[in-house]
């Protein structure tokens, strides 16, 4: 009959201990579901690397503002296997054309985001004409570059519609 009552005290007092415990903030909890489910990066970034990306980048809008299309179309790579290779052909001539085809008068990145090596992005807006006042016509055009990392040299390459880099991945 002891061991009954011992029994039942000692399961009262585990139930009334976890139920006792502290309860987080919306703060606690939000920071601690950040911490599983959002992607951190995985990369060690420098300010060489954030440089040099921003550095190809800035002269790749700057050859097409330039109108030298070909210029900046030299800038992009292909990612083939774990190599990068210049770009094919298909993919060259489907690129210039919207280069040529969408020229704008302002070209601006809207954003740069380093993930890993071989998934980084730049999206970038070509700004076709000014709009004046009341002009509710879409005056702009996004497109991604997607910055790749390979034996510590920067590239860029090219990203489908999904954002993915076109070609294969890059083995880490």
């Amino acid at each position: 009959m002891r061991s009954k009552y011992l029994f039942l005290i000692l399961l009262l007092s585990v139930f009334c201990l976890s139920s006792c415990k502290k309860k987080q903030s919306p703060a606690e909890q939000l920071q601690e579901q950040e911490q599983e489910f959002i992607r951190q990066p995985e990369m060690e970034l420098s300010a060489n690397d954030t440089n040099q990306v921003n550095s190809l980048v800035s002269y790749y809008l700057e050859c097409l503002h330039q109108k030298q299309v070909d210029k900046a179309m030299n800038m992009l790579y292909f990612v083939k296997g774990d190599s990068i290779t210049r770009l094919p052909k298909n993919y060259y001539d489907t690129q210039k054309a919207a280069l040529t085809r969408f020229a704008g008068y302002k070209y601006q990145v809207e954003y740069l985001k380093f993930l890993r090596e071989t998934d980084c992005e730049v999206k970038y807006n070509v700004i076709l004409f000014d709009r004046k006042p009341g002009d509710t016509r879409p005056n702009t055009l996004g497109f991604m570059l997607k910055p790749v990392r390979k034996s510590g040299k920067w590239y860029l390459t090219l990203a489908d519609f999904d954002g993915n880099t076109i070609g294969s991945q890059l083995q880490h």
